[in-house]
């Protein structure tokens, strides 16, 4: 399968045609997006889906025991259901 997103990803994340979203988000706010997922199949079958992300801007990083990670001000939970 490979997958594409359309519409507004926060700023800085990426989606991936494996369908993996990564990156460190730039922005506060809600975004809406879609994203396609099509199959290898012939012929190709595709479906989409509509998602939201909401980053909260000025969070600490927590549950994190990495020094690495102490400079982080957003932490971002995603879940993707259905595909």
């Amino acid at each position: 399968n490979t997958y594409a997103a359309s519409g507004y990803l926060p700023p800085g994340l990426y989606l991936s045609s494996d369908g993996i979203i990564s990156g460190i988000p730039s922005q506060a706010g809600m975004f809406t997006f879609d994203v396609t997922a099509t199959d290898s199949g012939i012929p190709a079958q595709t479906v989409t889906k509509n998602y939201s992300i909401t980053v909260l801007a000025g969070l600490p990083a927590t549950g994190v025991n990495d020094q690495r990670n102490s400079n982080l001000s957003t932490i971002l939970l995603i879940a993707f259901n259905g595909f």
